[in-house]
């Protein structure tokens, strides 16, 4: 392993912690973890692949204790922990819609059946309303039957 013998270092770069997780800067941000994991496999890992560390310590860094996954496993994972509860709809930092709004678009898209103009109404791409009402995304909204 990179590590230097006290393991202050990766790849000689002085380690620093981030949300619980040992990373390097070389010039770039990095994660040791996923340059293990890099290193292990010959080569980089997909922006989509995650590293679950199985024992959900952070900062234990051995391979033993990785697995790949997608975003969505990875959350899943520790959704069934219950470390880190699902953040859904709103809750989600990510969310640029709210539950109300997520009632207009359905109840919009159902009386006016033009998906593009109500992606407009709500300065959002199509993809967004056609998931909301084919039912892909923000499921727990409730909905009234489609036409």
């Amino acid at each position: 392993m990179p590590y230097n013998e006290d393991k202050t270092k990766f790849n000689g770069h002085k380690i620093f912690i981030k949300d619980d997780y040992e990373c390097i800067d070389d010039g770039h941000f990095k994660y040791v973890h996923r340059l293990i994991m890099e290193e292990y496999l010959g080569r980089k890992l997909e922006s989509f692949e995650e590293i679950h560390h199985k024992d959900e310590n952070k900062r234990r860094n051995e391979i033993s204790n990785f697995e790949i996954s997608s975003k969505g496993e990875h959350t899943r994972k520790h959704d069934q922990s219950g470390k880190f509860p699902l953040q859904i709809g709103s809750l989600n930092s990510q969310a640029k819609l709210t539950e109300d709004q997520v009632i207009q678009i359905i109840n919009s898209v159902n009386s006016l059946d033009d998906i593009q103009r109500v992606a407009d109404e709500f300065s959002v791409h199509y993809m967004t309303i056609w998931g909301i009402y084919k039912e892909k995304t923000w499921k727990h909204v409730p909905r009234v039957a489609h036409r």
